[in-house]
């Protein structure tokens, strides 16, 4: 789960993502089930 958020972070913090694509990169990153909280504490669920 650290390592989640790490990528999550790093991904965040690259300019010009949005939220669609930021959900993207993760779920390229991550192709099991995830929940977690974004930054803004909207709860998604990633398949």
């Amino acid at each position: 789960m650290e390592q989640l958020e790490k990528i999550v972070e790093e991904i965040s913090s690259k300019p010009n993502l949005s939220k669609r694509n930021i959900i993207d990169e993760i779920k390229i990153n991550y192709r099991k089930r995830i929940q977690m909280h974004m930054v803004s504490g909207e709860k998604i669920s990633l398949i």
